[in-house]
């Protein structure tokens, strides 16, 4: 299968799009090919077999776009597509804070404090493995600028943390020694 990929709100309006990732799911729901398009826009994939496919195209900036399919090799050689990402950029901001120094104990062994937190009321805490494999999620609430959570459920090992609220994001990371 063969296409281009271009932006606009219309047909009028497109215009080619180099650098966007594009990935044809089978009925299962599961990679069935991929492809980067050219600076020309234009991408192939050469691994579809018979059969319909949803097409899902995406870039950084631009909105994702979705497509069908269907590929019928007896009946023709070549299949074309043509997908458009929408113009309008995405801008998401999210400020981010390391707050290495402000983890205390570190190492700990029952329970962490984060200080220096600007954020006020409920905000999501994630803690991931040194792996990146999310290990839980769970609400606080933030009154001052401090919170304190139980690691005790925690292996010995290292770890990283998220403090989330509304476009607000506070990274860090600490050490579990028993």
């Amino acid at each position: 299968m063969c296409g281009i990929i271009a932006k606009g709100d219309s047909p009028f309006a497109e215009q080619e799009l180099g650098g966007a990732l594009l990935y044809a799911l089978d009925e299962n729901n599961e990679i069935a090919d991929y492809a980067l398009s050219d600076g020309a826009g234009t991408y192939s994939m050469f691994d579809l077999g018979q059969g319909t496919f949803s097409i899902m195209a995406d870039m950084v900036d631009y909105e994702p776009a979705f497509g069908t399919v269907s590929t019928d090799y007896v009946n023709a050689k070549t299949v074309n597509s043509s997908i458009t990402l929408g113009n309008s950029a995405l801008s998401v901001e999210e400020p981010t804070m390391i707050l290495g120094e402000h983890v205390y104990p570190n190492p700990a062994n029952a329970q962490i404090t984060v200080s220096g937190i600007t954020m006020q009321g409920i905000a999501t805490m994630r803690i991931f493995s040194n792996t990146g494999m999310m290990i839980s999620e769970f609400p606080v609430n933030i009154n001052g600028s401090e919170i304190s959570f139980p690691v005790n459920d925690l292996a010995i090992g290292s770890y990283m943390f998220q403090i989330m609220q509304n476009n607000t994001v506070m990274n860090g990371q600490f050490s579990i020694i028993r």
